[in-house]
């Protein structure tokens, strides 16, 4: 605002100008736009004489009124496959896929998909080296699965929760 005078007009201008260029690219809508003085930092904590025509709310209001994010444990679960391991030794026929759940929780019993193969099982026990076994396990955890079924899948591939649909790996990442 420093370079154009504090001029309400022209700061309505470039808001139009920036809302059809987003709306015409498909990007998000934004709920407001905010002027502010980079000199005097004028509404950026607090409000200042040279913009007397500004009423919305400053920047840090703006960003104080935000959602939160959820939790990693509260957001969909996902868990992207490292390794598949395949036990032979004294009779263990174990198949166990480890990885890092990033986001949500697993429990024993739970219906996961596997993407992008969309291949479907239920976890039957969650893995630990030298540890009790346990029915759950929170984001930010490495650890083991196994399946009910024993299916086929690779490293890279995404495991999510079954009821929460299946999507594609770009879409499974980003989220």
């Amino acid at each position: 605002m420093d370079l154009i005078g504090y001029r309400a007009e022209t700061f309505h201008a470039i808001e139009q100008e920036y809302r059809a260029f987003l709306e015409g690219i498909g990007a998000v809508r934004p709920q407001r736009f905010i002027p502010v003085s980079a000199i005097l930092g004028e509404n950026l904590a607090a409000r200042g004489a040279g913009m007397p025509w500004y009423t919305g709310p400053t920047l840090l209001e703006t960003l104080d009124g935000l959602a939160k994010a959820p939790t990693r444990n509260d957001q969909p679960m996902r868990v992207p496959v490292q390794a598949v391991y395949k036990f032979t030794s004294r009779g263990d026929d174990r198949r166990i896929i480890a990885g890092r759940v990033e986001a949500g929780q697993v429990r024993v019993g739970d219906k996961v998909v596997f993407s992008p193969s969309n291949k479907v099982s239920t976890v039957k026990s969650i893995e630990g080296f030298n540890t009790a076994p346990r029915e759950k396990i929170d984001a930010g955890w490495s650890t083991g699965f196994t399946l009910t079924e024993e299916i086929y899948v690779t490293r890279g591939e995404i495991m999510s929760h079954a009821e929460r649909g299946r999507c594609s790996a770009r879409a499974c990442a980003a989220t």
